[in-house]
């Protein structure tokens, strides 16, 4: 079975994040730029810092499912988690 890197946003512009990469491809990416595969205006008032923390740990300790769901009273939502396939 297949673990995927998800990332899904939206914003309260109608702008629309997805982002779908294999689980190890998603951990080399963040190893090698530490940065998410999204821009940080797409993530709206997130801390990015505290977003990258969050989600390393959350890769080292294989967690499967939500890792950050965030809606705001602006409307924007974020949403990063493992999905198997």
């Amino acid at each position: 079975m297949q673990k995927l890197f998800r990332i899904e946003g939206s914003s309260i512009m109608g702008d629309k994040v997805e982002v779908r990469l294999p689980l190890e491809a998603a951990r080399r990416i963040i190893r090698v730029t530490g940065k998410l595969p999204v821009t940080e205006k797409n993530i709206g008032r997130a801390d990015m810092k505290e977003l990258m923390d969050a989600v390393e740990k959350c890769l080292e300790g294989d967690v499967d499912g939500d890792m950050i769901s965030i809606r705001t009273a602006e409307g924007m939502n974020l949403r990063i988690y493992i999905e198997e396939r």
